[in-house]
């Protein structure tokens, strides 16, 4: 038998279960068994990524630990490139995978590493990495598709109490994330259009910039000098005040859980039930 394949039995009766469907289901499927634990590593590296990116922008930071930088860069451009032939191998329909926005959000992640010797490290290059930041969103995506998972399994099992407090925690999680996405997808643009300037010189500037635009307005005084940086910064705002009304919605569910938790679903259920069958 193929070493690739594996004989399962279930009620009895025999299938084959390729390491391709296995792999497959790990990377996509939020009822696998580790799931959740894969795209939680994937997404510690993207992070940790994207921090020596932003870090490595700043020269000092970048002479003294440029030995630190390398090193992650060269495990997570392996990590990353396992990830995309992973996702190309198992994929279904291939081209439509590497032409879709993940697809393409996988790729830029680590085609410009590899173009680096032909180009000479050009900075362009090295700026299109924080691009990386946009493979959070594929965090957002499965903690969603997780949480979707669970609210079935809440139906299922009568609204189990600590099943929902899972949920409201895990919508927390999700806010960071897209806080965490944001910032750091922003101050980026941000440092690419207005970087020949002092106030932006590096990426964690702008993120300074960003974090003060999203939290209450622009504290150091400090204001885009570009069209594209003034057409940042009224996306900064917008983005800021929808992040705001998502936390108040987040933070309603959290403590309407703590409190009220199975009680108050089993009363919405008794409620439904009631007008369904009059």
């Amino acid at each position: 038998m193929d070493a690739a394949r594996e004989v399962v039995y279930d009620t009895g009766h025999m299938r084959d279960i390729t390491l391709k469907n296995k792999i497959a289901r790990l990377l996509n499927d939020p009822s696998a068994p580790y799931f959740m634990l894969i795209n939680d590593m994937l997404a510690v590296l993207t992070v940790v990524s994207v921090l020596a990116v932003a870090l490595g922008t700043v020269h000092p930071l970048q002479v003294k630990y440029d030995a630190i930088f390398y090193g992650i860069e060269l495990v997570v451009l392996v990590s990353f490139t396992i990830e995309y032939l992973l996702r190309v191998w198992t994929a279904e329909r291939r081209l439509a995978y590497m032409r879709s926005f993940f697809g393409i959000v996988d790729l830029l992640s680590i085609i410009p590493v590899y173009l680096m010797p032909w180009t000479g490290a050009s900075t362009l290059l090295r700026k299109i990495r924080i691009l990386r930041v946009l493979r959070l969103l594929r965090t957002l995506r499965c903690r969603a598709m997780y949480a979707k998972s669970m609210r079935r399994r809440v139906d299922a099992r009568a609204a189990q109490r600590e099943t929902r407090r899972r949920i409201a925690f895990l919508n927390v999680e999700i806010y960071f994330t897209a806080l965490f996405a944001s910032i750091f997808l922003l101050a980026t643009i941000m440092f690419v259009a207005e970087g020949d300037r002092s106030e932006f010189a590096n990426i964690p500037l702008a993120i300074l910039w960003v974090a003060e635009m999203i939290f209450g307005g622009s504290i150091s005084g400090i204001l885009p000098a570009t069209q594209a940086g003034i057409i940042i910064a009224i996306v900064t705002r917008f983005v800021g005040l929808a992040l705001f009304g998502l936390l108040i919605m987040i933070i309603g569910n959290v403590v309407s859980n703590l409190l009220f938790g199975a009680d108050l679903a089993e009363v919405e259920a008794g409620d439904s039930e009631e007008n369904t069958h009059p």
